[in-house]
This record gives structure tokens, sequence and C-alpha cells, in this order.
């Protein structure tokens, strides 16, 4: 069935905020912050951090400085 084919994929350490709506075939990428309310219907990559509906990456984190970036 159709229902069958629709996944979501969320890797390690995520952090999800309450009322997050995540659609089907999304992949959340690990170390990864989803803020509340936010509407997902992209893949997220990994170290960043997405809020907003549609939800957008608004901060990744930058290992050779060490820091998170806003984007």
């Amino acid at each position: 069935s159709a229902a069958s084919d629709v996944y979501k994929r969320q890797d390690d350490d995520c952090w999800i905020g309450t009322n997050v709506v995540i659609c089907g075939n999304v992949h959340i990428g690990k170390h990864t912050v989803i803020g509340a309310n936010a509407f997902v219907n992209k893949d997220i990559p990994s170290y960043c951090v997405a809020v907003g509906n549609p939800a957008k990456v608004v901060k990744k984190y930058n290992f050779e400085t060490g820091a998170w970036e806003k984007v």
C-alpha cells in the first residue's frame, strides 16, 4: 500500500521540539535540533538547527572553528 512506502528517519541525538510535524520520506540528520511547532517537509542535514513553517536551517555547526554559525 501507499502508506507502507512512507518513512521517516531520524539519526542519533536529535532534539525534536513540541508540536513538530514531520512529513513522510524525510531524513533528519544526527545532532539536529528541530524547534517547537516546526513543519518538516524536507531533509534536514546533520549538526543543524531548523525552525519554522516550513522548517528551514538557521544554524550549522562548523567543525573547523568549533562554533555554531548562522546560515
